[in-house]
């Protein structure tokens, strides 16, 4: 009989892009990441959006952190860039009290998740970003079923259209 109790995983490695203009939260994200024994994050940080999409153009990143405060950015806009292909890099927003339903609305437009600035741990942080990693590799795992032939391997014709795009 398999004792689950005794279930260990390594610490996995992440780039993490973060995109946040308070340095006070800057710190204690940083710190967090640190402090996670099941994530080793390499973290990025900018403080602006259009820094942000320079970076993403010429780097790879497991995952996307946006503060939804940051200046120079309307939530349309954010989803824009970063949800036009959802499928090429999870994200997750982080919000204000106030602003729960943006970050609920983010969702539906995209995004991973969303965190409650309020409400942040090195727990909820390291869940939140694990979560949202699976739940992408399932999603994008799904997504090439429905645009390749099991049988041939080929593009079927949703897949052939997708890359017409």
């Amino acid at each position: 009989m398999n004792n689950i109790e005794n279930i260990s995983f390594p610490a996995k490695d992440v780039s993490i892009l973060l995109i946040e203009e308070n340095k006070e939260d800057v710190r204690i994200i940083s710190e967090y990441l640190k402090k996670s024994t099941k994530i080793n994050a390499s973290l990025k940080i900018v403080d602006r959006i259009k820094k942000a999409k320079t970076i993403l153009f010429y780097e790879k990143f497991d995952i996307v952190l946006v503060d939804l405060k940051v200046e120079g950015i309307t939530p349309e806009e954010l989803f824009d860039t970063l949800g036009k292909n959802n499928l090429s890099i999870p994200y997750i927003v982080i919000t204000d009290e106030r602003d729960e339903d943006v970050g609920i609305f983010a969702v539906k437009e995209g995004a991973q998740d969303y965190l409650v600035r309020s409400e942040l741990s090195e727990r909820i942080l390291r869940r939140t970003i694990l979560y949202s990693l699976e739940r992408h590799e399932i999603l994008e795992s799904l997504y090439k079923t429905t645009i390749k032939d099991e049988l041939t391997g080929l593009y079927n014709r949703r897949g052939l259209y997708t890359l017409g795009e």
